[in-house]
């Protein structure tokens, strides 16, 4: 959160113009990076179909990346990509499949299954029913730049799981884990839930405080899909030994309202966060 806002604020003090520029400089790049695969009007209906803000989020080679990952899918359940940010060491999986399956949580239980650690998300639901998931992950002794077996676990546990083979509570019953992995877990630090606005683009901003431990994404996540509310972006961050996510959403059912469903919401946000075994989930 805190380089976005670096980087952003950097721009704009170099070109007041900048933030206005940049949608129109992603997707000049994005027809530069396919010009030579793809018909114009194939890369112009892409960009129609995703979110508004869509092109201020991701870089022109993300954006070519989603196009080239969601023509590739056809009738597979799911395409995982993986690259190595050598510039932010940190490994970035993108994960393209139909919307509607819990990709978000998927994704975020099979790597902390790995106990992997999450640095951010964003996620991009398109309006012809596909989504694409990305993920940074920190990179550390399990995962450094030339081992690749610990990917090609993730993606058979993701094809297990999107096959539903298996379920997450069977693989977080049998995770990985490693020693120090529940530092910081005797720290008193109660759950907060915060429904902090209502944008003007119809996501409602829920921030969620907790104490940092391994695992907090994955509840959140569970929660989120529990009561049918899409993640459209998600802000994850860390001050001491709290973890402070803040989640941009919406509802699939727009019949009803977050006012109906954010007591119950709150309750068992607090509740699932306090669960101190992985495997106890639901």
């Amino acid at each position: 959160m805190l380089f976005e806002l670096y980087e952003r604020t950097l721009k704009y003090l170099h070109n007041p113009e900048s933030l206005d520029q940049h949608p129109q400089a992603t997707r000049v790049g994005v027809f530069k990076a396919l010009h030579r695969e793809l018909p114009v009007a194939d890369i112009e209906a892409h960009l129609r179909l995703m979110p508004e803000d869509y092109l201020m989020v991701a870089h022109s080679e993300e954006v070519a990346l989603h196009i080239r990952l969601i023509r590739s899918l056809k009738d597979k359940p799911f395409i995982l990509h993986h690259e190595f940010n050598e510039e932010g060491k940190f490994h970035n999986l993108t994960l393209s499949c139909v919307s509607g399956q819990e990709s978000f949580k998927k994704l975020v239980g099979a790597l902390t299954a790995k106990s992997l650690n999450i640095l951010g998300a964003h996620i991009y639901l398109k309006k012809d029913g596909y989504v694409i998931v990305s993920v940074q992950v920190e990179e550390n002794e399990i995962t450094t730049g030339d081992n690749f077996e610990i990917w090609k676990e993730i993606k058979l546990n993701l094809a297990e799981l999107f096959s539903k083979k298996t379920s997450l509570q069977k693989m977080m019953r049998s995770r990985t884990r490693y020693a120090g992995e529940q530092k910081g877990s005797h720290e008193a630090i109660v759950p907060r839930v915060q429904v902090e606005r209502e944008t003007a683009d119809t996501f409602t901003v829920i921030r969620v405080e907790a104490r940092d431990h391994l695992g907090m994404l994955y509840k959140i996540a569970s929660v989120f899909a529990d009561f049918g509310i899409l993640i459209h972006r998600a802000k994850i961050s860390t001050q001491g030994d709290r973890g402070i996510d803040v989640f941009y959403v919406s509802l699939k059912d727009q019949r009803v309202t977050f006012q109906k469903l954010m007591s119950r919401f709150k309750a068992n946000m607090i509740e699932i966060l306090m669960i101190e075994k992985l495997e106890d989930v639901p």
